[in-house]
Order: C-alpha cells, then structure tokens, then sequence
C-alpha cells in the first residue's frame, strides 16, 4: 500500500470528521512522522483531501484533515 493510500484509507475510516497528521501516524501500518505532511500536502493538491488549521500546540498551529468526495471516488478506483 502507498502512504498516499494508507492517508485516504485512514480519513475515509474516520467517517467524515477531521484528523490529525499525527493522530494518522499513530493508526497507520507505516506512515512516517516526517513524511506524513508531505503526502497529505500532495494529496490536497490534487483535490483528495481538504485541511483547515486545527489547534495551537506548543506555539505551532496544526492542521486537521479531511477526506474530500474525490478522494473517496480514488479510493474506489484504486489509481493511488
């Protein structure tokens, strides 16, 4: 499984609601704290997933992510 699939899968398992980067690391089977960002970043771009900034931890602001209709749709056709 890609990380880029792995980060849809665990959005789409959250039944809607908004995520943490970090809480994903903590559920995944592989995801890497330092690279998670990178693929959810790839993964908004590309319109599969939405962010808005979460909460304030330690003077940095966090972003909270969730999966989009066509990022649903990708997972369905499996091109990830």
């Amino acid at each position: 499984m890609t990380p880029a699939r792995e980060c849809l899968e665990l959005l789409a398992a959250n039944d809607g609601a908004w995520l943490f980067g970090l809480d994903m690391v903590k559920r995944s089977r592989g995801l890497k704290r330092g690279t998670v960002y990178v693929h959810l970043g790839e993964l908004e771009d590309a319109g599969y997933v939405r962010s808005k900034p979460g909460d304030i931890a330690h003077g940095l602001e966090r972003r909270v992510y969730q999966l989009t209709s066509s990022g649903r749709a990708a997972l369905l056709r499996d091109d990830l």
